[in-house]
């Protein structure tokens, strides 16, 4: 075969296609190891492990701004006021329910 017995995950290391493609990285890693070639698997290794933790953070970041985006769309298309957006952004600075003082 010439390549692809990876399913050329070579060329998603410079997308975000790459999370998706960790099982790909095992099975390199492990053909490393089984050929003797153990700091270079050592090293996929690392990169395997460096990309899981990176998309757990990925993940609470948009977990995190998930209300401030959806705040921005529903204001940019007149679901919402801009005071809707600003009790949004307010919770999200101080990090707690402000009480609706609107009444």
């Amino acid at each position: 075969m010439s390549g692809g017995s990876f399913d050329y995950v070579c060329f998603a290391v410079d997308s975000g296609e790459i999370f998706s493609r960790i099982g790909d990285l095992y099975r390199i890693e492990e053909y490393l190891r089984e050929n003797e070639k153990h700091d270079a698997a050592d090293e996929v290794l690392i990169y395997i492990k460096d990309l899981q933790t990176i998309e757990r953070r990925f993940l609470a970041l948009g977990r995190r701004m998930y209300d401030i985006l959806q705040a921005t769309e529903w204001w940019a298309s007149g679901d919402w006021d801009e005071e809707g957006f600003d009790r949004t952004w307010k919770e999200f600075v101080y990090g707690e329910d402000l009480p609706d003082v609107s009444e």
